[in-house]
């Protein structure tokens, strides 16, 4: 039995299959290949004719509605992906000022908004960034904030000797999703600084020794002007610059 909130999702997303338009990344799973993107709908090539064989939907088998087009392979080919929590009390893995609008999300069918239109910038929403250790799955026990900003690409990641935690990435100041239209591409949009993507790199430090707060970590010679102010609020949180 349905109660009135089952019946209106059920309407809004009854049959609205993303596009399985796989062109971001090709995985191997024991013979098969796989084209990928950042849905759960993927596609098997012949790896000899390059020909589209069988479209298969991950949701099928294990829950996941969106993820990343770019899974981790680690021994003995067992794979790792990430995808987005549904639940409010599991852990955020990615947490920006890029975020869905529910209540256009919600309207999207009745008044025709796009999943683009759907999502909103926050300027004032600091970007949070959470670390976990890789071999017991456990989080980091500190909170790590940055400046607003939106990535989507990461260039590399390395530590250094269990002392720090080296980030590369593409990062945007501030996110415009409508200069990724074909139609403004093609009409040649005016270029703005802030919607720009440029490498950066954020050097996370993880441990903070006997230093005292509001005293900056001085990360050199890995970069010559990174910092990261430690601050004493409600739990331990780190500034990064």
């Amino acid at each position: 039995m349905q109660n009135i909130f089952d019946r209106y999702f059920t309407y809004l997303f009854k049959d609205r299959e993303i596009s399985d338009n796989a062109l971001i990344n090709f995985f191997s799973l024991g013979d098969s290949v796989f084209a990928t993107t950042e849905t759960p709908h993927v596609t098997q090539i012949d790896v000899n004719t390059l020909e589209a064989v069988n479209k298969e939907n991950l949701n099928k088998y294990i829950a996941i509605h969106n993820c990343t087009a770019h899974q981790q392979q680690m021994k003995r080919k067992h794979y790792q992906q990430i995808s987005d929590s549904s639940k409010k009390l599991e852990r955020a893995l990615y947490w920006s000022p890029l975020k869905i609008n529910l209540v256009k999300l919600l309207a999207m069918k009745a008044f025709r908004v796009s999943y683009q239109d759907s999502m909103s910038w926050y300027d004032n929403s600091p970007t949070r960034v959470h670390v976990f250790n890789w071999k017991t799955g456990e989080p980091v026990k500190l909170n790590y904030v940055a400046d607003p900003q939106f990535t989507f690409h990461h260039a590399n990641s390395f530590e250094v000797d269990g002392k720090y935690l080296v980030l590369d990435y593409c990062k945007y100041d501030r996110m415009d999703l409508t200069k990724l239209e074909l139609e403004s591409m093609r009409k040649g949009v005016d270029r703005q600084e802030q919607s720009e993507p440029y490498l950066h790199r954020m050097i996370i430090p993880l441990m903070t020794g006997d230093c005292g707060t509001e005293i900056c970590l001085k990360i050199s010679p890995l970069l010559w002007s990174a910092t990261a102010q430690l601050q004493q609020q409600t739990k331990t949180e780190k500034r990064l610059n």
